[in-house]
């Protein structure tokens, strides 16, 4: 393994919950390698207020502009970020609708002290495929004691291709899980750690089995 291999195990294996300090610690030890090593790993997801809606939502990596993270439900960026990335209208659509869907599934299967948020960018389509983008599913539990957190990223790379008279869709998901545990008494028992897991679907896309059914089945078969 080379250094930067090296580091990204070490990230994966220390607490999530210290993932800003372990990062401070690494930038000091290998600062040339440090923005390709966050280039590579998943960041803890954290809460924002949406000042327009009053809603809450999570920042991370793939809603986040400068230092600024844009809220799914008003599409404005906190803090304000006049001339932020934002999806094209299509996109924003289907970015609202899955918004909806996954945020009935949080309340089905996570209830109370969870949270939930669904983002959808452009990507650059591949050869023979029509249309490219990239979305990413991301729901946080935690308990009011903050002794049980639990992150969840799913990122999909979509890639559609058009037939004579049908539709497919190529998903490509990676999806994260970050838990920490700890006891009431943390110097007693502290469990945390992280797993990453890629799958991949080529389906047919219609009216009645569109990408966001295609995208729910396989987020809800990583949980």
């Amino acid at each position: 393994m080379g250094v930067e291999e090296d580091a990204l195990e070490l990230l994966r294996r220390l607490p999530p919950r210290n993932f800003m300090s372990n990062i401070q610690m690494l930038a000091k030890l290998i600062p040339d390698s440090i923005e390709d090593i966050l280039g590579d790993v998943e960041l803890p997801l954290k809460v924002e207020m949406c000042p327009n809606t009053k809603k809450g939502f999570l920042a991370c990596e793939y809603n986040r502009d400068s230092d600024s993270y844009r809220s799914p439900w008003s599409n404005m960026y906190v803090p304000s970020l006049p001339d932020g990335m934002k999806p094209n209208d299509h996109l924003r659509e289907l970015e609202l609708e899955a918004n909806a869907v996954f945020n009935a599934y949080r309340e089905a299967y996570y209830e109370h002290g969870s949270l939930s948020s669904v983002y959808f960018w452009a990507l650059e389509p591949a050869p023979k495929a029509q249309e490219a983008f990239g979305c990413a599913f991301v729901i946080q539990k935690e308990t009011e004691d903050k002794q049980m957190v639990w992150d969840s990223i799913h990122v999909v790379e979509v890639q559609e291709t058009e037939g004579r008279q049908q539709h497919y869709g190529t998903y490509k998901m990676t999806s994260t899980v970050m838990l920490y545990l700890a006891a009431e008494d943390s110097s007693v028992l502290e469990v945390s750690g992280s797993l990453t897991r890629q799958t991949q679907l080529e389906a047919e896309v219609t009216k009645v089995c569109p990408h966001l059914v295609h995208l729910g089945r396989m987020v809800q078969e990583m949980e």
